[in-house]
Order: C-alpha cells, then sequence, then structure tokens
C-alpha cells in the first residue's frame, strides 16, 4: 500500500521506539490487558507521540468493539485485517473524521 510499517512486541518497545521515531498513524491492540492499564497506555502513546493517530485493534470479535479504551483512539479497526480494512480507516475514519 506504499506505507512503512515497524512492529513491536511489547508495550515499553513502543514507547521507546516512539521517543526517537515519528509515525502518522499507530495501530495498538490491547485486548488482554485491563481498561485501566490500556487506557494508561494509549495516554503514554499521546504523551510521547503527539500529533499521531492511534487506531485501536479490536482483536476480540464484536464484542470487543465496545472496550472502553476504544474511546481514546482515534478510530478502530477489526480483525481480520485486510488491506481495504486498513485503506478505509486511513482515507475515511481518520481523513473526514480524525483530529
Amino acid at each position: 500500500m506504499g506505507h512503512t510499517a515497524v512492529t513491536v512486541a511489547e508495550e515499553r518497545a513502543a514507547l521507546n521506539l516512539l521517543g526517537t521515531v515519528r509515525f502518522d498513524v499507530i495501530f495498538t491492540g490491547l485486548s488482554s490487558s485491563e481498561d485501566g492499564a490500556a487506557r494508561h497506555f494509549i495516554r503514554q502513546l499521546r504523551s510521547v507521540a503527539p500529533g499521531s493517530a492511534l487506531v485501536g485493534i479490536n482483536e476480540g470479535g464484536a464484542g470487543a468493539a465496545n472496550e472502553p479504551w476504544h474511546a481514546e483512539c482515534d478510530a478502530t479497526i477489526a480483525e481480520p485485517w485486510s488491506s481495504s480494512r486498513v485503506q478505509w480507516v486511513l482515507d475515511f475514519d481518520l481523513r473526514y473524521f480524525g483530529n
């Protein structure tokens, strides 16, 4: 799709990377986290990556779409991923309704 993607295995690695590289969009999935911890992590991402759009990944099916931490994100995307779903989030959700 013409984008460069970087993957990290855990939250601390993401925060360390974001301290050195700027990204336009950050995708994050936190379905195994407690809500308070997930919201705290999203706030940490915002503090180290101001101006980056945050997209929450809905990893747990339809029920996970209402996880409270998703409200902290600029958009959400459901699994399974496809290039058309990602492009929709980038073009429609973020461009027309994002910051």
